[in-house]
């Protein structure tokens, strides 16, 4: 049924196909790769003895062609063992398209929504040790992580990473040693955006 998805790869190959009656036009041949790409999953969903778990990343930007493949999946993954978690942005420029998604997977009706809120201090430890190798971190360390990115864990490890740079963390017999001084002076951006950017200015041209 798919055989005409690959038309595009050779001409001899875009020949043969139209001469078994595989000629078919450029809107026929992305419907029927929408469907293809759904009766995928959903075929390796039933071939997996445990099921699939599909997740997927700020569906907020997801693109008309990838809506267009989970709404046919979640018509069928009642009947199927597949489950999707899919995770968004909650800011007021996101609002729009996240509600798009969950009109048109009917997430509403068959679907569970879990707001998740800022870390909080004994959660943020537990992501720094996970992030440090298990090592044991000072709870004031943890305190300085917390309040300088207000329980956003991306924003957390974006911290860590600039702070391993600057020389201010450092392993001794076990644990994590960290200079809270030179954390105070460090100028490091609030902004978990400015923060990425200023990382991505260390990078060279190549």
């Amino acid at each position: 049924d798919y055989a005409f998805l690959m038309r595009g790869f050779t001409p001899a190959l875009t020949r043969l196909l139209e001469e078994n009656g595989q000629k078919k036009g450029l809107a026929d041949a992305q419907d029927l790769f929408i469907h293809a790409v759904a009766d995928f999953l959903l075929k390796l969903a039933r071939a997996t003895p445990s099921g699939l778990l599909l997740y997927l990343d700020d569906v907020q930007w997801l693109d008309e062609s990838s809506r267009r493949v989970l709404k046919e999946v979640a018509q069928a993954i009642s009947a199927s063992s597949l489950m999707i978690i899919a995770t968004a942005r909650n800011d007021a420029d996101s609002e729009k398209e996240v509600g798009k998604f969950v009109s048109e997977l009917d997430l509403a009706h068959s679907g569970s929504r879990i707001p998740l809120g800022p870390l909080d201090a004994e959660a943020m430890k537990a992501l720094i040790q996970g992030e440090m190798g298990d090592k044991d971190v000072p709870q004031d360390f943890v305190q300085q992580i917390l309040a300088r990115s207000d329980g956003n864990p991306f924003a957390a490890g974006e911290y860590l990473r600039a702070m391993l740079e600057e020389g201010l963390l450092r392993p001794s017999w076990g644990r994590w040693i960290a200079d809270l001084e030179g954390i105070e002076k460090l100028r490091l951006p609030k902004d978990v955006l400015q923060l990425v950017l200023k990382r991505m200015d260390l990078l060279s041209d190549k």
